[in-house]
């Protein structure tokens, strides 16, 4: 095994080890020790790998949105009606939200300490761009084919985002109240067309 590789394996154990103990003990008074030993490597390691605790939340929360994005690849669907297209993308990426349904309140309190946090905004600023770039780019597409009504495509995403954000929140809060993949598809109906 190369070097890269041995470090590409430490820093997955550290974060699957994270992510368990997160998920069953919360991310008030996360235990480095306790992270390290389930990984099975040494506090060293850690500190190699990650600055501080708070690179680590970012760090997962980084791998979460990429394994999130995987499932929202468009390459073949640009010339699909734009609110078909997002519709099939909630359709696609409702699994992931399901299968990663304990690490959303990270995703949430992450977001949250990003008001507070320079560091942790910097970081999620850039994701929240990256969404707010991809769905713009989609919209005006959609415009410009006039699959869907014109308005500013920026705008749009943010409302998009704050839509999807509220649904996410309100599905961890009561999941069972309602079927938030359908909303959400019902919410883009509603502001797209």
């Amino acid at each position: 095994m190369t070097q890269e590789e041995r470090k590409t394996t430490s820093i997955n154990k550290i974060l699957d080890s994270a992510e368990e103990y997160i998920q069953k003990n919360g991310m008030t008074n996360i235990d480095i020790n306790k992270i390290c030993k389930s990984a099975g490597l040494t506090k060293g390691a850690f500190y190699h790998h990650f600055q501080n605790k708070q690179q680590l939340l970012l760090e997962i929360f980084n791998r979460w949105i990429k394994r999130v994005s995987s499932e929202v690849e468009i390459n073949g669907y640009k010339n699909i009606n734009t609110v078909d297209l997002i519709l099939n993308i909630i359709d696609r990426i409702t699994p992931a939200f399901e299968n990663a349904s304990n690490q959303l309140p990270i995703f949430i309190e992450l977001y949250t300490e990003a008001i507070s946090n320079s560091n942790s905004r910097t970081y999620v600023l850039e994701s929240y761009n990256n969404f707010i770039s991809f769905f713009s780019e989609l919209l005006k597409n959609g415009m410009a084919k006039g699959f869907i009504k014109k308005a500013d495509p920026a705008k749009l995403s943010k409302i998009l985002f704050s839509i999807n954000l509220g649904l996410l929140i309100q599905g961890l809060i009561d999941p069972g109240s309602e079927n938030w993949p359908e909303m959400a598809k019902e919410s883009i109906r509603l502001l797209l067309t």
